[in-house]
């Protein structure tokens, strides 16, 4: 069953809200919300990004630096994983951040 992208939109707003509220996600919603970034939609992708912007797990770093990276995807994709990196950051050290940032690089 394949899920439309305005249904993946709103899974995502509550994996959101539900982040705001309760304070925490599990380690499963980080990495559907990561292979989210692979969605053919730019809606999709755009939210998956401010969800992990949001949730702050380091683990999204790497993919969110990819997005921000590729030529190929759309501007405001690329910006929004540019934001949602900055919000990370916001959350950690600066020498944790960037230590994270260089292991991503190597992997």
């Amino acid at each position: 069953m394949k899920i439309s992208a305005k249904t993946k939109i709103i899974l995502l707003i509550v994996v959101l809200i539900l982040n705001q509220s309760a304070g925490c996600i599990g380690e499963p919603t980080v990495e559907s919300l990561i292979q989210d970034l692979k969605d053919e939609d730019d809606n999709v992708r755009s939210h998956a990004i401010h969800s992990l912007g949001q949730i702050g797990d380091k683990k999204a770093i790497g993919p969110l630096i990819q997005a921000m990276n590729d030529e190929n995807e759309n501007i405001q994709v690329r910006n929004h994983a540019e934001y949602a990196l900055s919000e990370i950051k916001n959350n950690m050290t600066v020498e944790h951040f960037t230590k994270i940032v260089k292991e991503a690089d190597n992997t």
